[in-house]
């Protein structure tokens, strides 16, 4: 994969609160550390006084700064420096106190009495690396008892309190493949004496990946909407699928044989990638309904190449677990 070049994409694109998170997140994953600190330093310089990272857009954002949790944090892990432990703790300590439905889930948008399945690997994982595994646990827990389908183990997309129903209850790929992602992640920011969520977390990304894969289409994508083939093509959930794969076998969840179809997945989005860096066929920003390019994209081709050199080169996961390696007397 051209990976200067995706790279240098998706810094060129405009990015939400979300997208400024992954992007960075990316950025640790290829070794770009000095990119990824300055990319927490601007979360950082929009974050509000409730603590929320990356805002852009106040009156929405409530889940989605959340992204920008593990970057702030790894920045603190690799300097020292307090201005980061301080940032990433009130990002947590806004998920902490945050409304939430009748369910029990924080709600995704400030403005709003909804849940959306991506909002999981926005706060998930962080709050996992942030010593709050139960309340990790408890939202994926949370989310599968709302969003979950008993018939297809798929996830619906967003749940209104409101309505006391779905408004959208259709099966977004990508929606999945946000879920399958913070499974992993959220297990590589486990100790290894957690073997019982460890264990929990193992069986819901199995179902998750098994049932993901027959609507793999013939040329190696997914439709937009799952189980509707009149949606178009996409390549951003195969992304986010090989990169949960990837992931899951290196944090102990998920069996080496599903390399196989990670790799296969990894050459599909790499015969995607034209000669500019673009990985097209995604989901186009800002609406996410029509075949195009995003940050997002971007990010999980450059994080789905890491993981999978990390996995065949033998190297662990650099951010795994939740052991500082720098002094924690550092100062800002």
């Amino acid at each position: 994969m051209q990976i200067e070049k995706v790279k240098n994409v998706m810094l060129a694109m405009q990015r939400f609160s979300w997208e400024q998170g992954v992007a960075a997140q990316a950025m640790w994953e290829i070794g770009e550390d000095s990119l990824a600190l300055l990319m927490a330093d601007e979360a950082i310089h929009r974050q509000t006084e409730d603590g929320r990272l990356g805002v852009t857009h106040p009156s929405m954002d409530a889940v989605d700064p959340g992204a920008n949790g593990l970057p702030v944090w790894w920045a603190y892990r690799t300097t020292g420096k307090k201005i980061y432990k301080e940032a990433a703790e009130k990002m947590a300590a806004y998920f902490l106190s945050a409304p939430r439905s009748r369910a029990g889930l924080i709600f995704h948008n400030a403005d709003a009495h909804r849940t959306m399945i991506d909002g999981v690997y926005h706060m998930a994982p962080f709050l996992t690396a942030m010593g709050h595994a139960d309340l990790a646990l408890e939202q994926i827990r949370l989310f599968r008892k709302v969003h979950l389908d008993p018939q297809t183990h798929l996830y619906s997309q967003i749940w209104d309190d409101d309505q006391n129903g779905f408004s959208k209850k259709e099966f977004w790929g990508c929606g999945v493949g946000w879920m399958l992602g913070a499974l992993s992640l959220t297990a590589s920011q486990l100790e290894e004496r957690e073997k019982s969520a460890k264990e929990e977390l193992s069986a819901y990304l199995r179902e998750g990946v098994e049932s993901f894969l027959p609507w793999v289409t013939e040329k190696g994508l997914t439709h937009d909407i799952l189980d509707d083939s009149s949606t178009f093509e996409e390549t951003a959930a195969v992304a986010m699928t090989a990169y949960a794969i990837y992931r899951g076998i290196q944090a102990g969840i998920l069996s080496g044989r599903y390399k196989e179809t990670a790799d296969r997945f990894y050459t599909i989005i790499e015969s995607f990638v034209d000669e500019d860096g673009y990985l097209r066929q995604g989901c186009d920003a800002p609406t996410f309904d029509r075949p195009g390019v995003s940050a997002e994209d971007q990010a999980f081709a450059l994080m789905c190449w890491a993981a999978k050199r990390d996995l065949e080169e033998g190297a662990a996961f650099r951010f795994a677990g939740r052991r500082l390696f720098v002094s924690q007397s550092g100062s800002c």
